[in-house]
């Protein structure tokens, strides 16, 4: 008898170099039977409450579940999943609208502005309208100043790769690849879900770490820019794929690519993850740390120009500044509709949902 639900944190989109980095179009596949239910609506309508609730159920009821954050707000959910029974309920709005492919079948449209008072909104219809253009125009201001981001560490990474035995990484990952899966094939076909477990927002770059937990062994790539981790984590996907096994595969918010920083195989209860220069992994964490060194012609990792390291830490602490700015204005944006909303029908709507899912 499974004694109680796994737990895990996620984010499916975040500011990056690229803009709005996302991956809420791998949320959900309905050619494997999973249904989801898309909230539309606003700011301050009450889209997190429900989702929280909806996800405190989903635990109450012993199944698994992850809690998609807002990076924008990661004190507020964009979606809850709960794969088991795939089934989602998700944000529909912008920055990541999502709108049905199969309306009905697969897909179900809740409306939340139903539960608006249009007249309360209409008589402050000026103030709205400011307070979302000067959001928007903050975001921009952080999109800005991580593309300049984006533009420096090109460079850092052109720089490094000079310095990469590249010959080296195959024959080791081959190695990995068999001491991991010794050759076992799963008799179905993977399944790989695309998620960030960090992401840049209004405090900085937060990672959950959390997740780790769930994990019996850990593999720790110690690599400061994210290449040679990348490559070696590629190749096993690319196994883990072709092995039949599910992958939660998490991707980097920061690279300029799709460059991957940790990889779940939660069949074999495997972790791997690149402990870099963005985030570091808790000593307290019992990890088997992977030594990338001997990646480097050198065999020394090399250090980082002092003016593109010092300026790449700048412009993402400038672009969190931004980012929290916005969310100040996205708080006062957000009482404009709280007053015009009726919390109790909406709540009712709530159980009703609750009570369909499970």
């Amino acid at each position: 008898m499974k004694k109680s639900s796994k737990i895990m944190h996620f984010f499916l989109g975040s500011s990056s170099p690229r803009g709005f980095y996302s991956k809420f179009d791998s949320l959900y596949s309905p050619e494997d039977g999973w249904y989801c239910r898309i909230l539309k609506g606003s700011p301050g309508c009450g889209k997190s409450s429900l989702l929280k609730k909806i996800a405190q159920a989903g635990i109450q009821n012993k199944i698994n579940t992850e809690y998609i954050y807002c990076s924008a707000d990661p004190e507020s959910l964009d979606a809850v999943i709960f794969p088991e029974i795939k089934s989602c309920i998700v944000d529909g709005t912008a920055p990541h609208v999502l709108d049905p492919v199969y309306p009905g079948a697969f897909e179900h449209i809740i409306n939340l502005g139903q539960y608006w008072n249009p007249k309360i909104l209409q008589n402050s219809k000026k103030e709205i309208m400011e307070k979302n253009k000067s959001n928007i125009n903050l975001h921009n201001k952080s999109k800005k100043y991580l593309a300049a981001f984006g533009a420096l560490n090109a460079d850092t990474v052109e720089e490094i790769i000079d310095k990469i035995d590249f010959d080296k990484i195959k024959p080791y990952a081959q190695m990995l690849i068999k001491k991991i899966f010794n050759n076992k094939h799963c008799e179905k076909l993977s399944t790989e879900y695309k998620r960030f477990i960090s992401a840049v927002t209004p405090e900085g770059l937060i990672f959950y770490e959390e997740n780790l937990k769930y994990f019996e062994n850990i593999y720790e790539l110690k690599d400061m820019y994210g290449i040679i981790g990348d490559l070696i984590i590629k190749y096993l996907r690319n196994a883990a794929i072709n092995y039949g096994y599910d992958i939660i595969t998490c991707f980097s918010p920061l690279s300029i690519n799709e460059r991957i920083e940790c990889l779940l195989i939660p069949e074999l209860s495997i972790a791997i993850v690149i402990n870099g220069r963005w985030f570091k992994i808790s000593e307290e964490i019992d990890t088997k740390k992977i030594n990338i060194k001997r990646f480097y012609t050198s065999e020394e990792e090399p250090k980082l120009n002092e003016f593109n390291e010092e300026k790449e830490k700048m412009l993402i602490v400038e672009a969190s500044k931004k980012m929290k700015k916005a969310k100040k204005i996205h708080d006062e944006l957000e009482n404009y509709y709280i007053k015009a909303m009726d919390f109790k029908a909406l709540n009712k709507l709530t159980e009703e949902i609750i009570s369909e899912i499970f």
